[in-house]
């Protein structure tokens, strides 16, 4: 028995339709070997070859994030996938009395900690969907 790691596959797929700033639709389904919770890199492919100023070795074309996603509903060809990338924020609340609690006890201040989930930034038709 090996204990090789297996190499994931590679596996890209385009963005069909957005829809809203949290969920896309990719091209690829059950039929590709995608699962529900499947993640995925989503990002723009800039147009512009980049060449390697010592050796002039095409470098490719630079992914321009637009942010990351997980499989939420799965069909035999297509794919739809919800923004996973999250921000910790401090939520900060002050509780004033009312006329039922006493004056003598001031306001209070309570932080409490969120979780906010980020949209995608500014996705496009055709934006290509990197497994992770």
């Amino acid at each position: 028995m090996s204990n090789e790691v297996k190499p994931k596959r590679q596996l890209i797929a385009s963005i069909v339709k957005i829809i809203n700033e949290y969920t896309l639709v990719i091209n690829k389904g059950s039929d590709h070997g995608l699962k529900i919770g499947d993640q995925f890199l989503v990002y723009f492919l800039e147009n512009e070859e980049l060449f390697d100023p010592e050796t002039n070795e095409n470098l490719g074309r630079l992914e321009i994030l637009r942010g990351t996603g997980s499989i939420i509903h799965l069909q035999e060809k297509i794919a739809t996938i919800k923004s996973n990338r999250t921000t910790k924020t401090i939520r900060t609340i002050k509780r004033t009395p009312n006329q039922w609690t006493s004056v003598l006890l001031g306001s209070e201040i309570v932080e409490q900690p969120d979780v906010e989930v980020l949209p995608f930034e500014y996705p496009a038709l055709n934006d290509k969907a990197k497994l992770l």
